[in-house]
């Protein structure tokens, strides 16, 4: 690990810039709801991770792809993926399996690794050991933010997050299970229309082993029952949501 967690959260800054950027020049469209349950929601689930102090903040894309994505700091859900969601239960377990992106430091990782790879030995080693002003890594972030490389996880990384985000809805009193009833939706969805999910599944492993490896790791942890499934608040946020234009229509 090249980088420390100010700079882990610099380069997530960077990125929101660059999201921020793309907004202002219409190519994506934010939803500013008047309610603060997206906020609420991810710092109750984050208060409760194995990093309880680190920035957050939640965006929503008005956006009809099935995604959610996260960096050092930020995480952004398409309004797709909220319209697939029925009840609490599973938006948390959205909301949970991006946080535990960051509490793995999965970015601070993807960067470590390009870094070693492409700065050569000499600055790699003079950036590991403190000699180094680390521009070299700098911009090798910048390249991945570019390209967007740096909110693509591995697979092992996505397993990662799932088992997190468990851990994480747990502990915040919500019942787990909604992460094993979305996976299946969208297996059922990727055969419906595989496009819907194209995003979803070019850098996630697929949805069946996922909810099973979910379900065998709620049962490992032997959870207690009485976990929150759904709320009310998150019902009037998704109806909030769901009030808005979708993009086309606005452009019709």
């Amino acid at each position: 690990m090249l980088i420390s967690e100010e700079e882990e959260f610099r380069i997530g800054q960077q990125f929101a810039a660059s999201i921020d950027k793309a907004a202002e020049q219409g190519k994506l469209e934010f939803l500013e709801l008047p309610d603060a349950y997206l906020n609420s929601l991810g710092m109750q689930l984050r208060d409760v991770s194995k990093r309880p102090d680190v920035p957050l903040r939640l965006f929503i894309i008005n956006d009809s792809t099935v995604n959610a994505f996260a960096v050092p700091g930020y995480i952004y859900v398409y309004r797709g993926l909220i319209e697939q969601t029925e009840n609490e239960s599973e938006f948390a377990g959205v909301v949970a399996h991006e946080i535990g992106h960051i509490v793995a430091r999965h970015s601070a990782k993807k960067i470590s690794q390009a870094a070693a790879l492409s700065l050569g030995e000499d600055l790699f080693l003079a950036i590991v050991f403190g000699n180094s002003s680390a521009a070299g890594l700098a911009r090798v972030a910048g390249d991945l933010i570019v390209t967007g490389t740096i909110k693509k996880y591995s697979r092992d990384e996505e397993r990662q997050a799932d088992l997190l985000a468990v851990e994480e809805c747990a502990a915040a009193g919500i019942d787990p299970q909604g992460i094993v009833t979305l996976f299946r939706k969208f297996e059922e969805l990727f055969k419906e229309s595989p496009n819907a999910l194209e995003l979803f599944f070019a850098d996630h492993p697929y949805s069946r082993e996922r909810y099973e490896n979910v379900t065998r790791y709620i049962k490992q942890l032997g959870l207690k029952r009485g976990l929150e499934l759904d709320r009310e608040a998150f019902r009037q946020f998704r109806r909030s949501v769901m009030s808005f234009p979708k993009p086309k229509e606005k452009n019709k």
